[in-house]
């Protein structure tokens, strides 16, 4: 793949300029009807509106810190992913870009799977399921020695996070 021709810093400088275009394009974006609102406020008192509200409504708050949690604790993994396969597998970029894209599978067919679903019924048991499968399968990822064996959790690591974060929201 590209990471195995360029390496992987200059990998991570195309992803941004994909990321670059990506914006441009929104930019780009015409038609978008405005919606007038009824009294004027700032970013700062509707984040303390937010708060105040996420605060006062405990499931609000459970998903909220469910989610930072996740985001700040649990997501990293895609920084340190080739490291850890330089590192600790003793592979190459080539595999690093096997990890990643096996976590992208993973989310791919978890949201296909979630759209399958519908407005299901026991949400609730997801948004405790998906957090534990996404962790147990990090840990299985981090203390395996095997490629094969890091690829399969790496899947159910994007299988858990992006099925989370779909059905909290």
């Amino acid at each position: 793949g590209v990471i195995e021709v360029v390496g992987i810093g200059s990998a991570l400088f195309l992803n941004a300029g994909f990321y670059l275009f990506g914006i441009l394009g929104l930019f780009l974006i015409r038609g978008v009807p405005v919606v007038a609102r009824g009294t004027r406020s700032s970013a700062v008192r509707d984040l303390g509106e937010g708060l105040r509200y996420a605060r006062n409504t405990p499931l609000v708050l459970a998903v909220v810190l469910m989610a930072m949690s996740l985001g700040l604790f649990g997501m990293v993994y895609i920084q340190l992913a080739p490291a850890f396969v330089k590192d600790v597998l003793g592979l190459g970029a080539g595999e690093a870009g096997l990890m990643l894209a096996a976590a992208g599978i993973g989310s791919l067919v978890s949201n296909i799977g979630l759209a399958s679903l519908g407005n299901y019924a026991h949400r609730n048991r997801l948004m405790i399921g998906f957090p534990l499968l996404f962790a147990a399968s990090l840990l299985v990822f981090a203390i395996s020695p095997w490629l094969a064996l890091s690829v399969a959790a790496m899947l159910f690591v994007g299988l858990g996070s992006a099925s989370f974060f779909s059905v909290a929201n």
